[in-house]
């Protein structure tokens, strides 16, 4: 019921903002692609059905947004939607006993929040003294996901307290711990943020839990148990002592027990306060990992019901697993666990699936103010349990736009899926903006052989998939490289649920001489305008909000479209920097040779990563001209590291390129009455 009310109440004035326009044709089917009639989809205050084939339409929907799917008989579901895309929805059958689990990444709402942050122009997002509606509005994009779920769970990454400033005028005051590098707090609003949003279970088995010490675990307790989130049915992870710490958290549902538990690899013994319960040192803290000690709890927990393990650590920024965390990994494996969520990277890791099992190795950041591109990219998890057994996996992808989730549509909701497919090691299938693992072996293969041209000078040619698919052979004079898009929002488009169309998400923010425009798209509804006049001394640069991590010698290529006026003078400027902060080392220019006056034409610069270089910034810049004006519109920008491409793999790719031509087998893996795509690559430009 509370999902139903939130869509009225929310998603009606949404709808009716600007123009009426756009539409959603698609088709609803169950999980043997069999067509399902007159089943209720709903979008904002318009109800209406599906008829005979499953197929359906609707009208007046002028930006991204949720549409809501019932039918007696199957479990409810919701997608996000793109104006003028169809979608095929598949529902799942309720017998009564199923249980949907779904699960997000770190949560921390403090810091950059509330100071916002100068270098790129991001506002405070919270005011001191904001209270529970501001703190629900950060989630309020992905809300109607996390409450129509039986069970949400997130991990709080951060105290909760009356005041969640750390550190004033560059001093850290006084009861935080003193010899960390960061800590965090959020507010005591958050708890009940939290709760309202549709959150059932927080976790709080990590590094940051106890950065305020003893008083600030005992506010975060009392905070979340005054929002009706309370020890041993809605919170687990830490405690006072290191038995409370264990002690798992319990949801009861259709007749099922569903346990949650969960501990931190990170212990913190290089400084004299640690981050975990110790007995010894007489403190609170999160639960420590311990392999033995998990395993115990965890076959415990087992005999009541399906057991879901939440293990925090590993490397920031890394998405593969450290051998501890594959320890502990494995260790809950073989205690049981049906579900093993690790968290503290703060970036997407891949899903694995063991027959039984399912690990998500990081699920990234939910909510969160960091400012390195691969932490924007997220996910919402979602796990049908029966009993003790996983029925369906579901993956929604959201990227994280000012800090705050937002469900991805699209060629952006694509990208994020690819990404994650590309780390996983499971059978997965994308289909109409998400992925699932076919945990039941369901899905049906297509292998076709495509031509691929060489091209007529000595470059490389390059090709885009345009589909989710995998190779399974290549024959060719010359060998093939696999290119993965490092930008994925270079197309400008409106693809995130509750931002408005034109506002460039993570790009430079628009102003006078940099306008998002639709008269500057080469194709869809938006592009880049640059101008400049004769009497600026400075360029104008288009570029992304946060560098971006690459590895000294990496191969890349900057693509893109672009056109300007006679004369104009644009280039391509990167500046590459030997950590995530700090100033640039050393920039490139290359110059834009506009060789078609008014007409659009492709953009491509090869580069090589020099040495002792971590990250880059990318650039599209218009100098000043002597006298008048100029304006340069660019638009599909894209930034594509290279590696060797085994001729099979079942990892996907964005592109591929090879200085010679052959044939490519591509599979195409697809649920039962699915169709394979005409045209799964195109040659570029």
């Amino acid at each position: 019921m509370r999902a139903w009310l939130w869509l009225l109440a929310t998603l009606v004035p949404l709808a009716s903002c600007g123009n009426r326009s756009g539409e959603v044709r698609g088709r609803v089917l169950d999980l043997n692609g069999s067509p399902l009639a007159d089943v209720q989809i709903r979008h904002g205050s318009e109800m209406i059905r599906s008829d005979a084939t499953g197929s359906f339409l609707v009208r007046d929907l002028p930006a991204p947004d949720w549409i809501e799917l019932r039918h007696t008989g199957f479990l409810p579901a919701l997608r996000p939607v793109e104006p003028n895309r169809s979608i095929v929805v598949r529902l799942s059958p309720d017998d009564g006993q199923t249980i949907v689990l779904r699960a997000v990444g770190d949560v921390m709402a403090g810091r950059r929040f509330f100071t916002g942050h100068t270098d790129t122009d991001q506002p405070p997002q919270l005011l001191p003294g904001d209270g529970v509606a501001p703190h629900q509005r950060l989630l309020a994009a992905m809300q109607p996901i996390l409450e129509q779920a039986d069970i949400t769970v997130v991990n709080l990454e951060s105290p909760l307290l009356s005041d969640p400033v750390a550190e004033r005028t560059g001093f850290r005051k006084p009861g935080f711990h003193a010899s960390k590098e960061y800590v965090f707090a959020s507010s005591s609003s958050l708890a009940a943020a939290l709760a309202r949003v549709g959150v059932d279970v927080v976790g709080l088995a990590n590094n940051h839990i106890y950065d305020a010490l003893d008083h600030g675990l005992a506010s975060t307790v009392q905070s979340l148990d005054l929002a009706g989130l309370m020890r041993g049915a809605g919170v687990f992870g830490a405690g006072v002592t290191p038995e409370q710490a264990w002690q798992p958290a319990r949801q009861s549902l259709r007749g099922t027990v569903v346990t949650l538990l969960g501990c931190t690899t990170i212990h913190g013994a290089q400084h004299n306060i640690s981050y975990v319960a110790s007995r010894p040192q007489r403190k609170g803290g999160a639960a420590l990992c311990e392999s033995s000690r998990l395993r115990t709890a965890i076959s415990s927990a087992g005999q009541s019901g399906p057991v879901v393990a939440m293990i925090h650590g590993g490397n920031e920024y890394q998405s593969e697993p450290t051998p501890s965390m594959q320890l502990m990994t494995d260790a809950a494996l073989q205690a049981g666990a049906r579900l093993v969520l690790n968290h503290h990277p703060h970036v997407l890791g891949g899903l694995r699936w063991t027959g039984q099992s399912l690990v998500a190795n990081s699920l990234g950041n939910a909510l969160f103010d960091q400012t390195l591109w691969p932490t924007f990219p997220s996910m919402v998890l979602e796990v049908q349990l029966r009993r003790n057994a996983v029925r369906r996996v579901i993956v929604y992808p959201l990227l994280l736009h000012r800090y705050r989730p937002h469900p991805a549509v699209g060629p952006l909701a694509e990208w994020i899926l690819r990404g994650i497919a590309s780390k996983s090691d499971a059978p997965w299938v994308i289909e109409s903006g998400v992925m699932e693992v076919d945990v039941a072996d369901h899905a049906q293969r297509t292998r076709r052989w495509w031509p691929l041209q060489s091209a007529s000078d000595a470059s490389s040619r390059l090709w885009r998939l345009q589909a989710s698919v995998q190779r399974c052979g290549w024959n060719g004079l010359r060998a093939l490289e696999h290119g993965q898009s490092l930008l994925g929002t270079g197309s400008f488009e409106p693809l995130l649920v509750g931002v408005d169309g034109g506002r460039g998400v993570l790009w430079s923010s628009p102003h006078r001489d940099q306008q998002l425009s639709r008269q500057a798209a080469y194709r869809g509804s938006w592009g880049v305008r640059l101008k400049r006049a004769g009497y600026n001394r400075q360029a104008v640069l288009l570029r992304p909000l946060h560098r971006i991590p690459v590895q000294p010698g990496q191969r890349l290529t900057l693509l893109g479209w672009v056109r300007g006026s006679s004369g104009a003078r644009g280039r391509v400027q990167v500046s590459w920097y030997q950590a995530r902060r700090g100033a640039s080392v050393a920039r490139f220019s290359h110059p834009i040779a506009l060789t078609r006056a008014q007409g659009w034409q492709p953009l491509r610069v090869d580069l090589t990563v020099p040495d002792h270089v971590n990250a880059l910034a990318p650039a599209i810049a218009l100098d000043p001209p002597t006298i008048g004006w100029q304006q340069l519109d660019v638009d599909e920008l894209d930034l594509v590291a290279w590696h060797s491409a085994p001729a099979v793999s079942a990892q996907p790719a964005d592109w591929l390129r090879s200085r010679g031509g052959g044939e490519i087998c591509l599979e195409e893996p697809l649920w039962p009455g699915a169709s394979a795509t005409p045209a799964p690559l195109a040659a570029w430009p």
